[in-house]
């Protein structure tokens, strides 16, 4: 995989002008540089800001960047497109996840992962993830996180990892103006590019309000599997 993205790359990811992205990149103090004549930013910095600013993006936005990036093969017909429930059917789901701090939850989610046997370094994974809600918190406005390792590829990872945790009672995990959070989504993947897809996606699907209501009543994860397919399918 190549490790720089052309102005004109990163452009077609969010849907925007590239003077536009340009400018965004720029307020962040991504630099550029040219190589024979062609604007380039290192694909890693380019990640790691399209992905804290996700939340942020609308759902427009985040439905290009989704469609955007194929960095593998989508499939065909119904099954192609569900990415996030592909990774959950082999992932990891709990709905009573016993945890009352943000450090807490996060010790619980790297141990989920590590539990898959597609992770083996628990510790690595917790720090990783301690940094990126030390960078900015993964919560959203609405009771849902989606914590994530900033660098996963400093991680010996076999396979995607997606894991979904229902806490017990909400808990404070830093979302703005104090909203506590029982719903968390936790993603690690072995790609940049899929990393962020999948993070446009999550954002996407977790932004609803039917689908986070049904997620509160449900009791078993084959209940969970079919609201988040449902969900999933009427993003396609």
């Amino acid at each position: 995989m190549h490790q720089f993205l052309t102005l004109v790359e990163v452009a077609e990811r969010l849907g925007l002008p590239a003077r536009e992205v340009r400018d965004l990149l720029g307020r962040h103090g991504i630099q550029g540089r040219l190589v024979q004549g062609v604007e380039q930013y290192r694909r890693n910095d380019v990640v790691g800001l399209l992905e804290r600013i996700l939340k942020d993006l609308p759902g427009e936005r985040l439905s290009h960047i989704d469609g955007a990036i194929q960095d593998q093969p989508a499939g065909t017909g119904e099954a192609g497109n569900l990415l996030v429930t592909r990774l959950l059917e082999r992932g990891r789901i709990t709905c009573c996840l016993h945890a009352n701090t943000r450090p807490s939850a996060l010790r619980k989610l790297a141990s989920l992962a590590v539990s898959t046997g597609r992770i083996f370094d628990e510790q690595l994974l917790l720090a990783l993830l301690e940094e990126r809600e030390e960078l900015e918190s993964t919560a959203l406005d609405n009771g849902v996180a989606i914590p994530h390792p900033r660098s996963p590829h400093s991680l010996y990872v076999e396979d995607d990892v997606l894991v979904l945790a229902r806490t017990a009672h909400p808990i404070p995990f830093g979302a703005r103006k104090g909203v506590l959070s029982w719903l968390f989504v936790m993603a690690v993947t072995t790609d940049p590019d899929r990393h962020l897809r999948l993070l446009a996606r999550l954002s996407r699907l977790f932004r609803s309000h039917a689908l986070t209501e049904s997620l509160r009543e449900v009791v078993c994860d084959e209940e969970i599997l079919s609201a988040v397919r449902s969900a999933e399918l009427a993003l396609t």
